[in-house]
């Protein structure tokens, strides 16, 4: 899982979310959800959004391909804003979420 703002780096990708937070000034958390299903990628960005403040942004990255899919909507559902989507060349979908409520 995501700690809150806290995590290691990993050069393979998990099969549990793990958040990095920005190191520099302007640099945003960064939440690598590697290939966890649709049942657990609710809970975990639901948990990750509510550690930042509103306004805040951060980046998820998600493999598994029903989570690809449901993440964007379910970001629009809770009522934040997708800043960008990104289509990685390791199949992995890059998706900023800025906090809006």
């Amino acid at each position: 899982m995501c700690a809150h703002l806290v995590g290691e780096v990993r050069a393979s990708a998990p099969d549990y979310a793990e958040l990095v937070p920005g190191d520099e000034e302007g640099d945003r958390p960064f939440c690598d959800m590697g290939v966890m299903g649709c049942n657990e990628v609710p809970m975990e960005f639901r948990r990750n959004m509510q550690a930042l403040e509103v306004g805040e942004t951060i980046e998820f990255v998600v493999r598994d391909p029903s989570a690809k899919e449901d993440l964007p909507p379910l970001a629009r559902m809770m009522g934040h804003r997708i800043v960008s989507e990104e289509h990685l060349d390791d199949g992995a979908l890059a998706i900023v979420i800025e906090r809006a409520r």
